[in-house]
């Protein structure tokens, strides 16, 4: 409980740089371990991918005041609950791959309650052709994320998530991003079944998803798995009080409905507003 590393450089590094790990998920009781003021560049030289510079995984770690930069692939990637992540800087990651984030996140719909808050991402472009790079990367399914005040400038993408849910999206500053946002819909049915390749439910079975203090804590939680739902719909994410310059604003999947989701009050100048296509459901494959 409350380790930490505050105040280092690390450089020249064959793979990641800083991995904290604690707290109990069961309960969410905090480990409130640290990673703050340190600069971490040219990380993940020998293993390419998925050694970032900082790593952070349980309940309850604040990681702040970070300069991360310049690597091939994820700058800062987390698992778990109750996490901060404020005032770090991320830059010229991604320089070798496409498909990820500069801060990512994925395949667990439990891993809620995370704040990322005043961060300043900047200078992210995946090299891959077709899967462009993102500041902010929720994959499949994680949601229950707050956005908040955070600088995303020319990127691929601002923020984007894989069927995630009641995420709050408010006050960011987007510029040159295309899009700044972007909702999608993982249609994989195999996904989000009992024995599915990522065994999404079975990481819900094994925390009490249905009970407190997960019921309690993240109350649309026990619900994903209804049979009145449909599990890849990203509903209830909250897109309030943001700025987007020079690039496209929002990109909704085309089986996103405006019902399904909140979007108010953003100052928009961008070339493009929207990309969204409202389709019948039995064109939908």
């Amino acid at each position: 409980e409350k380790n930490g590393v505050l105040s280092c450089d690390f450089k020249e590094l064959s793979g990641r740089g800083i991995h904290l790990s604690g707290g109990d998920r069961k309960t969410l009781t905090p480990s409130n371990h640290f990673a703050k003021n340190n600069h971490i560049y040219n990380f993940s030289r020998i293993h390419k991918t998925y050694h970032p510079a900082i790593n952070v995984d349980g309940v309850g770690q604040n990681i702040s005041h970070n300069y991360i930069h310049d690597a091939p692939h994820t700058g800062l990637t987390f698992a778990g609950n109750e996490h901060v992540f404020s005032y770090n800087e991320i830059c010229r990651v991604a320089l070798e791959t496409g498909d990820v984030g500069a801060i990512g996140i994925a395949m667990d719909w439990s891993y809620c309650g995370n704040l990322l808050e005043y961060n300043y991402i900047h200078n992210v472009h995946g090299s891959g052709r077709y899967v462009p790079a993102k500041g902010i990367y929720q994959d499949l399914p994680v949601g229950g994320s707050t956005v908040y005040g955070n600088i995303f400038y020319d990127l691929d993408e601002g923020f984007m998530t894989n069927s995630g849910r009641y995420n709050v999206i408010v006050n960011n500053v987007f510029v040159k991003c295309t899009p700044s946002i972007f909702l999608n819909v993982y249609r994989a049915p195999s996904h989000f079944v009992l024995g599915g390749p990522w065994k999404l439910v079975e990481r819900l079975d094994r925390i009490n998803y249905r009970k407190p203090p997960y019921a309690k804590e993240y109350p649309w939680l026990p619900r994903v798995l209804a049979k009145n739902d449909d599990p890849p719909i990203p509903y209830g994410n909250i897109i309030v009080n943001n700025i987007s310059y020079d690039g496209r604003f929002l990109h909704l999947h085309q089986q996103v409905d405006f019902n399904e989701i909140l979007v108010e009050k953003n100052i928009i100048a961008d070339t493009e507003v929207l990309d969204w296509r409202k389709v019948d459901q039995e064109q939908v494959v």
